[in-house]
């Protein structure tokens, strides 16, 4: 996906590379790839592993006795409903940490690169200051 992503980036006009911050950038490249790539070789396999041994252990609890294996699936709407509780401001928050996320990585970016120039002008100050504001509010 990242040689793919730079093939691309490859192609694209310099004013839009120039364009972007060096923390978006590096947003794309490092932090949405690993996003795709956590559900596709962790989450589906996990699942279904973890869909088929629950049916094996209802089916044995319903071989010992089924009325145990009713109660079992009570428990199933319940988990559903805290699962949602918990998840419902997911998105939100993962969009207002990865915008925070972008802002920290371009002000490290610039921070570092600018190094020369804030010492010349004696900015080190006000600059170590907007440096440290981002990685505050992240």
């Amino acid at each position: 996906i990242r040689k793919k992503l730079a093939r691309k980036l490859m192609h694209l006009p310099l004013g839009v590379v120039e364009s972007k911050k060096i923390g978006e950038l590096k947003n794309i490249f490092v932090d949405k790839v690993e996003t795709i790539e956590l559900p596709l070789a962790h989450m589906i396999p996990e699942v279904i592993g973890n869909l088929l041994l629950s049916a094996a252990i209802f089916l044995y609890i319903m071989l010992i006795d089924w009325r145990m294996a009713c109660a079992l699936l009570v428990t199933i709407p319940i988990a559903l409903f805290a699962f949602n509780k918990l998840m419902s401001g997911f998105n939100e928050a993962y969009a207002k940490q990865m915008q925070s996320n972008n802002y920290m990585n371009s002000a490290i970016v610039e921070y570092i690169e600018g190094i020369e120039v804030i010492k010349t002008f004696n900015q080190s100050q006000s600059s170590y200051k907007k440096y440290q504001d981002a990685v505050d509010n992240y």
